[in-house]
């Protein structure tokens, strides 16, 4: 009778540990949202988000354990509305066509103004940008004659500039992406005339942006032959 009851109380407890966990708090604030009347998607994006964070935490913590040959139960990796990874590279990131679809039946017009940016950038896949030309399981190069890239930053400068207290770190991720690749980056997947034409038109589309002086920098460093871009680049 006494392991009777002690198996009960471990169960009650278990239970109770696994309704407060950020992965039951996402789900049951997903449900609420998508069954009742509209509301905001942010909030319930950030419990996923914090969810997917323990979620690729416990992957990783699974590989390691499956790596030192321990005996191991096998994990749930299911998280409605993220895409999980668990061979070589270990993510678990938001699924935009599933929040944007989300954002356009329960969610408020900067809801779905944020996820059609989101879907823009991830438009072939979940964990890799448009402007990033996937060559391993975890590196690429720029696509800095891209397109793309242009629409892109254009889209989260306008977004930030309307809405600067809406997903303000997502945004200000997604921005720091693009720049970062402007000012820093160097593992370019287009021949010196390609990458070249790309500052060209980044500088004429945005003039006045906080790092024109440093990409015209990094332009006249191109064009004379100097600097630390690599043309054609196997990363890696």
């Amino acid at each position: 009778m006494l392991v009777c009851l002690f198996a009960g109380l471990f169960s009650a407890w278990a239970q109770k540990k696994e309704q407060g966990s950020p992965r039951a708090k996402y789900h049951a604030a997903l449900k609420k949202l998508q069954t009742g009347s509209k509301g905001e998607v942010e909030p319930v994006f950030r419990l996923g988000l914090i969810a997917a964070q323990q979620l690729q935490e416990e992957i990783s913590q699974h590989d390691v354990a499956v790596a030192a040959g321990k005996k191991v139960v096998p994990l749930d990796t299911k998280l409605e509305g993220f895409s999980v990874s668990t061979e070589e590279v270990l993510y678990a990131v938001p699924k935009p066509g599933f929040f944007l679809e989300l954002a356009r039946k329960k969610g408020t017009p900067v809801d779905v103004a944020f996820f059609e940016n989101l879907q823009r950038t991830f438009a072939q896949h979940d964990a890799w940008p448009v402007v990033i030309q996937q060559q391993t399981d975890y590196s690429g190069c720029t696509l800095y004659q891209a397109p793309e890239l242009l629409a892109i930053y254009k889209g989260w400068t306008e977004f930030a500039a309307k809405h600067p207290k809406a997903y303000a770190s997502e945004v200000a991720k997604e921005l720091l992406r693009i720049e970062q690749a402007m000012t820093q980056d160097g593992c370019a997947c287009g021949k010196s005339a390609e990458v070249i034409a790309g500052f060209e038109a980044f500088l004429r589309t945005f003039p006045r942006v906080s790092i024109a002086s440093q990409v015209k920098s990094r332009l006249e460093a191109l064009k004379a032959g100097k600097g630390d871009m690599r043309f054609e680049c196997q990363s890696g």
